[in-house]
């Protein structure tokens, strides 16, 4: 039998309260040092677009790609994921399958300055009844970013099963700009959604 949402959380409820590593199923993990990182190497000002497509697209698959033929010979501005730099690459983003809210996520591109802003495409696989969030973002050493997610049970509302797999996709926009497109790129995943002990946001705790 296909367990319910609520078979799952009535499983699940005292391991999340203690740690939600072993109900997630994230195949990420941190890459921060055990001490964090240096606190302004966060960014924790972000806008953030979520949507998902519930189909499982294989490990090696993208949703994302550039539409080369949309795009002109730009050099060392050439278009590299996870990043969009450039309006003309955000004109070129190709998503497909295309999700339902494809003009939101769209307006979300649009919107954004990128004299001043960069947007982090990211996608991930996530089981029907759990969504990824971003948390912040950190300086990578070197360049780009490191964005780092926790995962969480979805709204209680929502009629899913563990047993789904979906793709998800965020956009982060994040308030630095590139004349280059920045030459790595990282991502981090924690146990729990509570801002970490390095995070900008909690040095009034500390």
């Amino acid at each position: 039998m296909v367990p319910d949402r609520r078979r799952f959380l009535s499983i699940c409820a005292g391991a999340f309260a203690v740690s939600t590593a072993g109900c997630l199923g994230d195949d990420s993990t941190s890459d921060d040092s055990p001490t964090g990182p240096d606190p302004e190497d966060v960014i924790a000002e972000l806008s953030t677009y979520t949507t998902r497509l519930e189909v499982d697209l294989e490990r090696h698959e993208s949703a994302f790609e550039f539409d080369e033929d949309a795009l002109d010979d730009e050099g060392p501005r050439s278009p590299r994921l996870p990043y969009v730099i450039t309006d003309e690459q955000a004109e070129a983003l190709v998503v497909e399958p295309e999700p339902d809210d494809i003009e939101e996520l769209r307006s979300f591109l649009h919107e954004t300055d990128f004299d001043e802003e960069t947007v982090i495409v990211e996608e991930r696989s996530v089981d029907g009844c759990h969504e990824a969030i971003v948390t912040h973002v950190r300086h990578r050493n070197g360049s780009g970013f490191s964005t780092q997610f926790c995962t969480t049970p979805r709204d209680p509302s929502v009629e899913c099963s563990v047993e789904e797999t979906h793709r998800q996709l965020t956009l982060v926009r994040v308030p630095e700009s590139y004349d280059q497109v920045p030459s790595g790129s990282g991502r981090g995943s924690s146990s729990g959604c509570g801002l970490p002990s390095y995070h900008p946001d909690r040095e009034g705790e500390r």
